[in-house]
């Protein structure tokens, strides 16, 4: 539905702005008032041939603008929804201005873009008729429309776009694939690299601090045996100054002094406790001591495993305690990158598959489209017997394609034909009817 229409600077307008409503609207008035002008205005907007000559001041640019509502044009929703030029809600705007130097430019939703691009979205919404202009039952998706849905092809024509955008999506998907496949190949090969190494490194959680930890047990071995050692003799060892001994002589003073005054029985209590467990400490002194070990090919295998460990940290520009994190981090983003991958040959599998659909559901529809030709050759020359064009002949006109590129309504081009004279050849309806008999078919 029209809702608006602004001209500014064209012919003998000004300026104007005229908002439609529901229902029927008439413009009235003198001859050359304007009404043909808002007409011819119509037209520019929708993307007729227009130059700078129409101005009403050669010094300043044409401007026309239409706004129409959508919220019923299906066709029109998904002309724009393909072309990304939709906009919030339903209503549309198609934007023309002519420069004064002649240059046209048009805009879609506020969208720049060729005159073309008004001119097809424009005939989803907007039939001009007049004798000469009855221009749906010219166009040729117009005439297609026609004779689909006179034989009951619109599902199958829905189905068959649907399979034309698919294959348009896969083929450009396809291209996208085999332009990064390259560099996505590579960092996946670098990623499984990684992951492998890390994977064979085995480096469990927290081993790094344990390694060394044994490699200082390991290296200082021979000071640590023998300090505990030296220490557990001091406390508890054969020696006569052992502190020990020191101790109990201590505890037996301590004994007497208790008997005297029952107030120290709770340090004698504390110290009886000290002797045990200065004689429990000097046990774990001299169990270390003996437990503790020189063993040179162990230090070297430790000495080993932290290089090994501390140069693969440097190739992956971490500390060498985060190798294991980095390990689970790289199997993550690997198993997600494996999955998001496409293979090109999935790809073509289904590109081809979908052509091969697709071929097999327009040659369904062109011969559908054939058969209702024949039929509707027949009924329309008839009925133009009986509408003053005596000897008339209709016919359409279903061929392959000239031009090798599908569709996303098939592969046919179709065209309708008439002769309205007795003798005269079958010509393109808009070369040969007339006003009157163009209102008539």
């Amino acid at each position: 539905m029209l809702k608006s229409i602004y001209i500014r600077n064209f012919a003998i307008i000004d300026e104007l702005e005229l908002d439609f409503h529901s229902g029927m609207s008439v413009l009235t008035g003198e001859t050359g008032t304007g009404k043909s002008i808002i007409i011819d205005a119509l037209n520019l907007a929708l993307g007729a041939r227009a130059d700078s000559s129409m101005a009403r001041n050669p010094d300043l640019p044409i401007e026309i603008a239409v706004t129409l509502d959508a919220d019923q044009v299906d066709a029109a929703q998904g002309w724009l929804a393909e072309h990304g030029l939709d906009a919030p809600g339903t209503h549309c705007v198609l934007r023309r201005v002519i420069s004064t130097d002649g240059k046209s430019r048009a805009y879609i939703n506020g969208s720049p873009g060729p005159v073309m691009q008004l001119r097809n979205l424009g005939e989803q919404f907007v039939d001009i008729y007049g004798q000469h202009e009855c221009q749906s039952l010219m166009r040729r998706d117009e005439q297609r429309a026609l004779l689909d849905s006179f034989s009951s092809n619109e599902a199958a024509v829905d189905e068959l776009a649907a399979l034309f955008r698919s294959w348009q999506e896969l083929g450009k998907q396809l291209r996208d694939v085999e332009q990064s496949h390259e560099s996505a190949h590579a960092q996946l090969e670098l990623l499984r690299y990684q992951f492998q190494e890390l994977e064979q490194l085995g480096l469990q959680d927290g081993e790094y601090e344990a390694l060394n930890a044994r490699h200082i047990q390991l290296s200082h071995a021979k000071e640590l045996r023998e300090g505990s050692m030296r220490i557990s003799d001091r406390l508890a060892g054969d020696g006569d100054d052992r502190i020990f001994d020191t101790l109990g002589q201590l505890l037996v003073e301590l004994e007497k002094l208790s008997a005297t005054d029952p107030a120290l029985e709770g340090l004698l209590e504390d110290l009886q406790g000290i002797q045990i467990q200065l004689g429990e400490t000097a046990g774990g002194l001299r169990d270390y001591s003996e437990q503790t070990s020189t063993d040179p090919q162990e230090l070297q295998s430790v000495e080993e495993r932290v290089s090994i460990v501390e140069e693969i940290a440097r190739k992956h520009r971490v500390k060498a305690a985060e190798l294991a994190t980095l390990y689970l981090t790289l199997g993550e983003k690997l198993e997600s990158l494996e999955r998001s991958h496409v293979d090109p040959e999935d790809l073509r599998n289904a590109l081809a598959e979908t052509e091969q659909r697709y071929r097999a559901l327009a040659e369904q529809v062109s011969a559908s489209r054939k058969a209702a030709a024949g039929i509707l050759n027949e009924k329309i020359t008839d009925s133009m017997q009986t509408l003053g064009m005596q000897g008339g002949r209709f016919q359409i006109d279903v061929c392959p394609r000239t031009s090798a590129e599908p569709t996303s309504h098939g592969l046919d081009e179709l065209q309708f034909l008439v002769s309205t004279n007795p003798g005269q050849e079958l010509r393109p309806l808009n070369k040969v009817a007339s006003g009157g008999e163009l209102s008539r078919l």
